[in-house]
């Protein structure tokens, strides 16, 4: 825990501010998260920080952040538009130990009364954020913080409430599957439910819902099972269980995983020809598992998703002709050679601006790296993470702008042979409803 503390500690900008990966600009959404984040551990007295000296370092850095996201927050039209709520909420569990400058809680106070002013037209996981944001930084003799009792109190009784499945709700509850905006406004309710000296209970019945459907429900991000699992964590220490770990064989090869919190390896894989048959599965804890076993094949037609907003992704290779001095177009019909040079441009085209961008980028075994060093680059108009992996590679981006955005990178040629390239990818990590494919590509060499 404590090298996760200093790592976090390591992306932290010389404004104060946290950066997505070290090197990157300063984030308000993961200067904001974090603020949070620590913000309930402390609050819940989970114990984070176990010597002197990571105290002093964690002391210093939230200091820092503190003032960076104060700052962004006194600029409030060009850093976060129309949505302080995740500043607020965050800040509020922060007033005792750094007490507000009185033009920032001024600025505070107005937003949230605009807001309430305006709540019947916010759907239930802004109403969620407005509640949380309400309870932590208003006092109770406050009318912003009676206002959020309130709407609470209309949120419970929209409730569906079933002794066994325990309480959700209509909006939520008859989805096929969760998004991360269901996860996180399931745990933003629980918690405002907990603070309150008269709702605690309906915070069990949402627990309680959660554990029966669990089995049938996946968590959409990171953000969101945090999310999750704090509420479960919080609620009843017991109610994630003991560590589970699951042992299987197959075509001669055996398999293992298991869902320890730090340690914890969720998948296995072994590549084989055809779909082989199981042979063994053995539980090794006393509790009850589910496992799934999974087939994956590459297809020329990858899936299109009906929700990416019409993102496309796309990639084109071209090599150099030292005899010409000239880049061609790579195709099937091209014959490489060794130490042969080849540029690849990956064009994302999108009508809206997208946020917190995971691209994977599978390039064929014969072609190497030109530059394998992994770092921050900068394109036009954006920038970005490249990350350099022995099948490839993986870019992240925090935003790209709508319109047509390119990535490129060179390679060289090291192997004879027939080669594939698998597809190239695009998913929103906290939106991964939004996604986007492209097929791979034939490589020969001779």
């Amino acid at each position: 825990i404590e090298k996760y503390l200093n790592d976090i500690a390591g992306l932290q900008n010389a404004d104060g501010g946290i950066s997505w990966f070290k090197g990157g600009e300063s984030s308000h959404f993961i200067s904001n998260y974090l603020l949070e984040g620590f913000g309930k551990m402390i609050k819940d007295s989970i114990p984070f920080i176990f010597s002197a000296k990571s105290t002093a370092a964690f002391d210093k850095m939230l200091q820092r952040l503190i003032i960076f996201c104060d700052a962004g927050f006194a600029d409030i039209k060009m850093v976060y538009g129309n949505e302080p709520l995740g500043y607020i909420n965050a800040r509020g569990y922060w007033l005792n130990l750094k007490p507000m400058a009185d033009s920032l809680r001024a600025k505070a106070d107005s937003i949230l009364k605009k807001e309430w002013d305006k709540v019947g037209t916010y759907n239930l996981a802004y109403q969620a954020q407005l509640i949380a944001a309400s309870l932590h930084f208003s006092t109770p003799k406050t009318d912003v913080y009676r206002k959020a009792l309130q709407q609470l109190e209309s949120i419970r009784q929209l409730a569906n409430t079933d002794n066994t499945g325990g309480i959700s709700w209509k909006d939520v509850s008859n989805k096929d599957d969760f998004n991360s905006n269901d996860e996180e406004t399931i745990a933003l309710l629980a918690e405002s439910f907990q603070a309150t000296s008269t709702s605690k209970k309906v915070a069990d019945g949402i627990v309680q819902w959660l554990l029966t459907t669990k089995p049938a429900h996946h968590w959409a991000t990171t953000k969101s099972t945090a999310a999750v699992i704090g509420l479960l964590q919080k609620q009843d220490k017991a109610a994630t269980g003991s560590v589970i770990e699951l042992i299987a064989k197959s075509a001669g090869t055996t398999l293992s995983v298991t869902d320890n919190l730090l340690s914890g390896q969720l998948f296995s894989f072994h590549k084989q020809d055809g779909f082989g048959n199981l042979t063994t599965v053995k539980n090794n804890s006393n509790e009850m598992a589910n496992g799934g076993f999974n087939f994956y094949y590459f297809t020329p037609k990858p899936p299109i998703s009906e929700n990416n907003h019409e993102v496309k992704i796309s990639r084109k290779s071209l090599w150099f002709n030292k005899r010409s001095g000239l880049w061609q177009d790579l195709t099937a019909a091209t014959i490489l050679a060794v130490a042969d040079k080849v540029k690849t441009t990956i064009s994302i085209q999108t009508p809206v601006q997208l946020k917190y961008v995971y691209i994977d980028e599978k390039r064929a075994a014969t072609m190497e790296p030109s530059d394998a060093s992994s770092g921050y680059k900068y394109g036009l108009g954006f920038s970005y993470y490249k990350s350099v992996r022995d099948h490839g590679y993986q870019f992240f981006a925090e935003k790209i702008p709508s319109g047509l955005s390119t990535i490129s990178y060179e390679t060289v040629i090291a192997h004879e042979g027939l080669f594939y390239s698998g597809t190239s990818s695009l998913q929103c990590m906290y939106a991964p409803q939004v996604k986007a494919y492209c097929s791979g590509e034939v490589v020969v060499v001779k």
